[in-house]
């Protein structure tokens, strides 16, 4: 759905500065921009994890990771641990260091950064040296800072990323998501991958290109967390934590067959900054930029884990998280704490629903056969099943997609102007048309909320 005004304002043409006192004008090509950030970025891989020749027509890059003789046994055997218990129990107990458990880590990710253009930004040296703190304090005190002392962690690549004229303007401060992990004793390594505007379903951009599925480099990962599904996928990560709006943590979940959970808004602490602000100073302009995702007044993303374990998940969600009792911090987090004891075997028996096809999203035949499997099993063991009711989805997509395109695609056309750079194929970026002033955006706020109360 390209905008077609921000089509034809970012087209692939240079962008040109004002011409000021008789001075040749300065033109700004977006492609040398992305090309000089993106080729800075193999200098940062480790020099012994270097893969020097990428053998011609390589699928399984996970295969390729275990046999290419890279990692030592060891490094290949922590990295294949995928519950998180398991390595937190060996750092605590002091069998295991935190900095070896973050180099193992590290050095198969920068493999799979090789092979499937999973990350972004890669501080491989900062979290070796945040390891290595941890393992003092923990010689020096007996006691972890928190739940995931010394745990790798990696972080999808949000917000100010995926545009070209936003390269080398970081936020300013971390996100309230990152600052507690940090709390909790988190080492963060890297960050992943996305497309353009985060909202679509692959991960693709001009800086960072394209990223792909580790187990068929032919596939993509996904989006909009599609670097931190190919990495969680990869084994690069233990933890991973992306964001949601329309699937972007569930599709690259489902692409690499991960445990994940997009979160019901305010469980898990989201406090981003509304505004992204941007600013490129040059000999003849400063520009400066605001970029606010008004959609979000309506349909508020959400932060969520991918692991390879389910007991990582609940780990990450019961034991870490919601321990430090975030709602005292952010004032959108519900005062609920796990509730383990729904998860306690029911006292009468399951009623399940199903879904085969509601008229928006049908099933590939594979998919929906395994479906079929599992119904009619559960139903041979005495569990009841109900077919969903799923008359109000269509008007549920409809108000999405009219929240979601509220801004009219502005903060898009906003971003492309920048440096010139085009809008990407594909992506649900608003027109004009779709603009929505704040009566109206509370107007479909209302729908939504009747539409579900009759859920």
């Amino acid at each position: 759905m390209c905008n077609e005004m921000c089509a034809i304002q970012s087209s692939g043409k240079t962008l040109k500065r004002k011409k000021e006192n008789n001075q040749i004008p300065t033109v700004v090509d977006w492609r040398a921009i992305a090309q000089k950030k993106r080729a800075a970025q193999p200098e940062l891989i480790p020099s012994e994890v270097r893969v020097k020749n990428i053998p011609d027509g390589l699928v399984n890059a996970v295969e390729y990771v275990q046999s290419c003789g890279l990692l030592s046994d060891e490094e290949l055997q922590l990295t294949r641990i995928t519950d998180a218990r398991v390595l937190l129990d060996k750092v605590v107990s002091g069998a295991l260091t935190s900095a070896k458990i973050a180099s193992a880590f590290i050095k198969r990710t920068a493999i799979l950064q090789q092979l499937t253009g999973c990350c972004t930004e890669i501080f491989f040296d900062r979290a070796l040296e945040r390891a290595q703190i941890l393992d003092r304090h923990l010689a020096e005190t007996g006691k972890p800072i928190g739940p995931l002392h010394g745990l790798p962690v990696s972080v999808k690549d949000g917000f100010d990323v995926g545009w070209v004229g936003l390269v080398d303007t970081p936020a300013p401060k971390n996100g309230r998501e990152l600052e507690v992990l940090l709390q909790l004793g988190a080492v963060i390594y890297c960050k992943t991958n996305i497309p353009q505007s985060l909202l679509m379903s692959d991960s693709y951009h001009h800086v960072f290109g394209q990223s792909v599925n580790p187990f068929n480099r032919n596939l993509i990962s996904g989006g909009s967390s599609g670097g931190e599904g190919a990495l969680v996928g990869g084994r690069g990560s233990i933890l991973g934590m992306g964001t949601d709006i329309g699937g972007s943590v569930r599709i690259p979940a489902c692409l690499q067959g991960l445990y994940r959970l997009c979160p019901t808004i305010g469980r898990v602490p989201f406090l981003k900054s509304a505004e992204a602000c941007t600013r490129r100073s040059s000999e003849t302009e400063q520009l400066s930029h605001t970029h606010r995702r008004d959609q979000e007044y309506i349909v508020p993303p959400v932060a969520g884990p991918l692991t390879h374990n389910l007991s990582t998940l609940e780990y990450y969600l019961d034991d870490s998280h919601l321990s430090t009792s975030p709602w005292d911090v952010d004032p959108r987090a519900f005062p609920i704490p796990w509730r383990k004891g729904l998860a306690e075997p029911p006292k009468k028996p399951l009623k399940l629903a199903y879904i085969f096809d509601d008229g928006v999203v049908k099933p590939q035949p594979p998919v929906a056969r395994i479906m079929r499997e599992v119904v009619e099993k559960l139903k041979a063991v005495g569990r009841e099943f109900i077919e969903w009711d799923t008359s109000l989805h269509k008007e549920g997509v409809r108000l999405w997609y009219e929240a979601v395109l509220a801004d009219g695609g502005k903060g898009c056309r906003d971003n492309c102007a920048l440096i010139g750079e085009p809008l990407i194929q594909g992506m649900v970026v608003g027109e004009e048309k779709n603009f929505l002033d704040i009566p109206e955006r509370q107007k479909v706020r209302h729908h939504d909320q009747l539409s579900v109360a009759k859920l």
